[in-house]
């Protein structure tokens, strides 16, 4: 196979990559040309679809940065289901994630399992645990996962917790607001394997998160991908 076939051959793979993301665009597209609101939609649709591609394009950057071959990345995906399953969960979650951290946490996840196989399986528990969860999810797993500062220990002995944990008026407290919603986030970093209830079990059984050790592994790499700065700068709004 000459040269320009198997930049034809990357291309189409990389087109078929895409494709279910660009699916829901194109159907939403086309719903948008009906009723009244049809313009309005439409021109969402299109915004959408240019911070898909986007984000998109910057996944591939990344990869091919990394010195990853085209024609041997196809040849594995071809090979490997799992890897394959992996790089397809990367590319819609690179496409539907508006926060950066996230996405740079699945490329780097794709780029360690597409360098070597033994770090598939591994991989692709950090790559389903981002998939679980959303920005508001992830500002929450910051606030636990951060360090609060020293605190006398209260009066009653049910009331104290074990370092590194946060009550649910702390998390309040760093988030204002944040109570009116706080269930829907922390059911689904529970689920992801991010955080526990500590107090499980303790004496006076009192409710108090902490990040798991997973969470932590999971925290820290966000972290890595400047997470802090990026949270700072979006302050997101609570509903």
């Amino acid at each position: 196979m000459d040269e320009e076939s198997v930049d034809i051959e990357s291309q189409r793979a990389w087109a078929i990559a895409d494709s279910d993301a660009a699916v829901s665009v194109l159907t939403a597209s086309v719903g948008a040309a009906f009723g009244p609101l049809g313009a309005i939609l439409g021109a969402a649709v299109g915004s959408y679809a240019k911070s898909a591609t986007r984000r998109f394009i910057e996944l591939r950057k990344r990869i091919e940065e990394a010195g990853l071959e085209d024609q041997e990345t196809i040849e594995r995906l071809e090979q490997n289901e799992a890897l394959a399953w992996l790089i397809a969960e990367v590319v819609r979650g690179t496409v539907e994630s508006d926060l950066n951290a996230k996405r740079r946490l699945l490329g780097d996840a794709a780029i360690r399992a597409l360098q070597d196989d033994a770090f598939v399986d591994k991989e692709t528990v950090f790559v389903q645990a981002a998939a679980a969860i959303d920005t508001v999810d992830v500002r929450v797993l910051s606030i636990i996962g951060d360090s609060l500062p020293e605190r006398a220990d209260p009066a009653d002995v049910t009331q104290r917790r074990p370092d590194g944990t946060v009550f649910p008026d702390e998390l309040v407290e760093r988030w204002p607001g944040v109570d009116g919603f706080q269930a829907a986030p922390l059911s689904h970093l529970i689920a992801a394997g991010l955080i526990e209830n500590a107090g499980i079990g303790t004496f006076g059984g009192s409710t108090f998160w902490r990040v798991t050790t997973f969470g932590r592994l999971f925290l820290d790499r966000l972290l890595a991908t400047g997470l802090e700065a990026e949270l700072r700068r979006r302050q997101t709004a609570v509903p």
